[in-house]
Formats: structure tokens, sequence, C-alpha cells
């Protein structure tokens, strides 16, 4: 016996929620700059400092509520992403002064920790700081029921805020010659997204970071030309004639 055509398509379309869960998309946090940027014309070394977070995510202390996405998530972004976020600009910052034919050095967690030693190392230090997080306005409604079981729902919107800021100092004096900041909010990536319940808000944290990261990293690249290289190293050098 044929089944109606109707039923096929249901059939059809059903097929996709009964084959079990999909694995989770992977994800990563990297930039790889353009090969064709401008390479700086002297043969220069950079120390460049670990990034530090300066962003730490606040958890809420409302006790009527159960902790939600905007807890969980600023927990996981305080002890584990902004980890990784070190990691990942460390690494790209690295990319971005080694294609621009730069040789970079690491030695120290910050600037104060530099030895006499290490400051002959290198012309030029620089460090990397990150406020930008999510931010999170979550709407969360608890259904009690008889028995004591209760439900809890919540639903809100996530968006990035924050900065990523580069500063050069000159190696001998500790003193600040030049700095480039870029805004998660100038991103057009970085647009509001809603989610309906704990672990689609989770889901899309993920993908809103992983999407906006490169963006941030590449409008970094950009602002850092070899002009400012150039015009960095001759106010450090004038310093030391």
């Amino acid at each position: 016996m044929r089944l109606p055509l109707g039923i096929l398509l249901i059939l059809f379309l059903l097929l996709p929620a009964c084959a079990g869960p999909q694995p989770a998309p992977s994800w990563s946090l990297s930039y790889t700059p353009p090969a064709h940027r401008a390479v700086f014309r002297d043969t220069i070394s950079i120390l460049l400092i670990k990034p530090v977070f300066t962003g730490l995510q606040q958890v809420s202390d409302n006790e009527s509520e159960q902790p939600g996405p905007a807890d969980t998530i600023a927990q996981a972004y305080n002890t584990d992403f902004c980890l990784r976020l070190q990691e990942a600009i460390q690494s790209d910052m690295e990319k971005i002064f080694k294609i621009r034919g730069i040789t970079t050095i690491h030695v120290a967690d910050s600037v104060e920790q530099l030895t006499p030693g290490d400051k002959q190392k290198a012309d030029i230090v620089v460090t990397t700081s990150f406020s930008f997080g999510p931010q999170i306005n979550n709407s969360q409604t608890i259904y009690r029921y008889f028995g004591g079981e209760s439900i809890v729902a919540n639903t809100g919107t996530l968006q990035f805020a924050g900065t990523v800021t580069v500063e050069f100092f000159d190696p001998r004096s500790n003193n600040k010659v030049f700095t480039r900041t870029v805004d998660a909010a100038s991103l057009s990536a970085n647009t509001t997204v809603e989610y309906e319940n704990q672990s689609e808000a989770e889901k899309k944290f993920k993908d809103q970071l992983s999407r906006i990261y490169p963006g941030l990293m590449e409008k970094i690249e950009k602002s850092i030309t070899a002009d400012d290289l150039q015009v960095v190293l001759k106010k450090i050098r004038s310093r030391t004639e």
C-alpha cells in the first residue's frame, strides 16, 4: 500500500530529528593576518608582554533567583574563556608582528617584571589588555509545583562590550610612546542575539565570541601600520641618544 504524498513528506522532515543528537560544532579563537601588509623597514625586536584581562564579569547576588546564563557564562568567562583569550591574543599578536619581519620575544608577564638584561634584548616593549566580555540581559521565571518541584525558565539577549588596547613602551625608561584601542561596539559582527534557554545562551555566547574575535584582531592589526612603528622606534631612539 502506498502512503499519501503528504505523509511521506512529513516523515522525510522528521528523519533528521530522529537521527539522534548531532555533534556540537567545534570552534576556536584565531586570527591569521594577511601576508600583503607592509614589512617594517628596520630590523627590530619586540618584547611581547602577556595579555591582561581587565574586565571581570559580575555574577548576580540576587538570592531570589536561581543561577542563570548571566551567572554561569560570567563564571566561565572569568575562569576559562579569559585564559583562552590571553593565549589567543598572545599568539595572534606574535603573528601580526612576525608577518612584518619583526622578531618577537617573550620574557615577562608585566612591564614591571622586566630586568635590565631583558630590556637590552628589545627595541620596543608591547603590552596588550582586553576588557571585552559578554553583556547578558536575562529574564528568569520560576514555575513552582505541588510537591516542591520547580522549573526555571531563562530568556534574554547577549552582546559583547569592551575593548582591546595595545600599548608601546620604551624598554629603557618604561615610558609609553604609542597606544591603539579597538572597541567591540565598532564591529559589524557584534550584534545583539536572543536566546530562549540556558543551553541556547551558552551556545550563542560561544558562537558570538568566535565570530567577533577575528574582527577585533583584524582591526588591531590594521591600526598598527609600518609608519606607526617607524614613529615609535624614532621616539624611543631619540631618547637614548
